[in-house]
């Protein structure tokens, strides 16, 4: 009898080990050689370029946001009721 439950035990792992190593076409790889390493380096290098785009966009925003501020103090400096508080007609 304990030959027939080791005998079944064993099957059982082998069976559930190959279930474990099988996997769907949708399903992450789990081991490095499963990996396409060269893919993701490829989609990080693109995620790389775009993220200098953003980088450079926000960069000229703030410029913007600077240029603005620095108008909006100088019209209230200047601002008076000679002026019209600086409001054009």
């Amino acid at each position: 009898m304990p030959h027939t439950t080791l005998l079944l035990t064993c099957l059982a792992c082998s069976l559930c080990a190959g279930y474990a190593t099988a996997q769907a076409p949708d399903e992450v790889p789990v081991t490095i050689k499963e990996l396409d390493v060269e893919g993701a380096i490829r989609e990080f290098r693109g995620f790389q370029a775009r993220l200098g785009q953003f980088r450079d966009e926000i960069g000229a925003g703030r410029e913007i946001a600077k240029e603005t501020s620095q108008i909006l103090a100088e019209l209230r400096a200047t601002a008076s009721e000679e002026n019209g508080y600086n409001e054009a007609a």
